[in-house]
């Protein structure tokens, strides 16, 4: 008996609460029916911890003569709302979100993706209304190839264009800094300056760089007049032409320089012009060469302005020249085939026999010895005498000149009133001013 007595308090330990007067608290995931809406890596609290909150459920949830419905407490959006922050405040709002359709992108109760997603990745899930074509091009802005629509867009709202989570050109500095940084240069491409999106494609595009046409068709689209000469001018210029055209010579963003050159002008310029160039039958001189061995440059050149007599992106006349020049060794001595020296110089300089020193030191007194070579007599050009571009000797007389496939010795000698010379072409001849 006393065995008994001192088990029975041990046994009601272990009765079932049901045996105790206590009902175990059920749920709808408990009694085994919605198990599966919990069973995921992600579940909202809701769904895990009180159908309640969002459901009808007094009484039975499932009244026979209502069908299997579980009502809601309110409406969807009224429901989400109550504990997310409300959406469709901001300029632009996802339509999804203004029309209160939550549950379009999010399971309300669980899923195996981040943010209750109803689709594998983020990507997927606006596939489902925006078709980008994105895989069907060649090349793919990092976040979208990695599935990151949100890296850009805002999903639910945004004071931004298209839902951006920024404003552009900031939206593009969040990622892409160094432009940030090129942006503070002296020259900006009026295009970056305004939306990176002129030249860029923001998803997806067939072309590398995400551009949105090759070049230079994309330049061609603002700068037609460049187009027009580069295509239609009987001399082109090769960088123009070839290669990476515009960008031989430009930078496309931002520069130091004027014109978005990518260097300065005459370094630019003496970067290809460092050795002999063959182009249609003609030598181009190193022009690098010939100024680092000068005593003597032309000013133009001297000042980095080569554009001051040539064209660099094509030109009427032979080597790019901006005006009319003469070829050869000898032509008329008009004012109209020097046009190009007379940018500068004074036309008086061949056309009058007699000149003061206003004019031109190249005299014997008063008589005009440019008149005599150029004006008079054969017309001898002034390739003849000069260098263009820089020379040992004063005045620009080189050493040596072209003359047909002769390299002509001058043997200029220059005095403090004037000079003399022995070329191949005459016999010594002494000037004094």
């Amino acid at each position: 008996m006393k065995r008994t007595i001192w088990l029975l308090p041990l046994a009601v330990l272990f009765l079932p609460p049901l045996l105790l007067g206590q009902e175990e608290e059920k749920s709808c995931t408990s009694i085994g029916c919605h198990v599966s809406l919990i069973d995921q890596r992600y579940v909202h609290p809701p769904a895990e911890d009180d159908c309640g909150s969002c459901h009808e459920s007094n009484g039975n949830p499932h009244p026979q003569s209502e069908g299997p419905e579980f009502e809601l407490l309110d409406e969807p959006v009224a429901l989400c709302t109550a504990c997310h922050e409300e959406k469709n405040t901001k300029k632009v709002v996802h339509p999804p979100v203004e029309d209160g359709e939550c549950v379009s992108c999010h399971n309300p109760h669980g899923s195996p993706y981040k943010f209750f997603l109803s689709y594998s990745s983020i990507d997927s899930v606006c596939a489902e209304c925006h078709d980008l074509e994105i895989a069907e091009k060649a090349f793919q802005h990092g976040p979208v190839e990695a599935g990151e629509c949100t890296s850009c867009h805002n999903p639910h709202e945004s004071d931004a264009p298209s839902l951006l989570v920024e404003e552009k050109p900031a939206l593009c500095f969040m990622c892409h800094s160094d432009m940030e940084e090129q942006l503070q240069l002296s020259t900006v491409h009026a295009p970056v300056d305004e939306d990176c999106q002129n030249c860029h494609e923001p998803h997806a595009a067939d072309l590398e760089k995400l551009l949105t046409d090759k070049i230079p068709e994309l330049c061609y689209t603002c700068h037609d007049d460049v187009q027009e000469t580069a295509e239609n001018s009987p001399v082109s210029h090769s960088p123009v032409t070839t290669d990476r055209t515009c960008l031989n010579c430009h930078l496309p963003h931002a520069s130091k320089e004027e014109s978005l050159l990518n260097n300065q002008p005459k370094a630019l310029c003496l970067g290809c012009h460092n050795k002999k160039i063959k182009l249609d039958g003609e030598v181009l001189a190193n022009i690098a060469q010939k100024l680092k061995l000068a005593n003597y440059i032309h000013e133009p050149v001297e000042s980095d302005v080569c554009t001051a007599c040539h064209k660099p992106h094509g030109a009427t006349y032979g080597f790019l020249l901006d005006a009319k020049f003469p070829s050869g060794n000898y032509a008329p001595g008009k004012e109209e085939n020097y046009e190009l020296c007379f940018n500068c110089h004074d036309p008086e300089m061949i056309l009058e026999p007699n000149v003061s020193e206003d004019v031109t030191n190249f005299r014997n007194g008063s008589t005009n010895l440019h008149y005599l070579h150029v004006a008079s007599q054969k017309g001898r050009t002034c390739i003849n005498c000069h260098d263009v571009h820089a020379s040992e000797l004063p005045h620009l007389v080189p050493v040596h000149v072209r003359f047909g496939r002769w390299d002509m010795p001058l043997k200029y000698k220059p005095t403090e009133n004037g000079g003399s010379c022995t070329p191949g072409c005459h016999k010594e001849y002494s000037y004094q001013r």
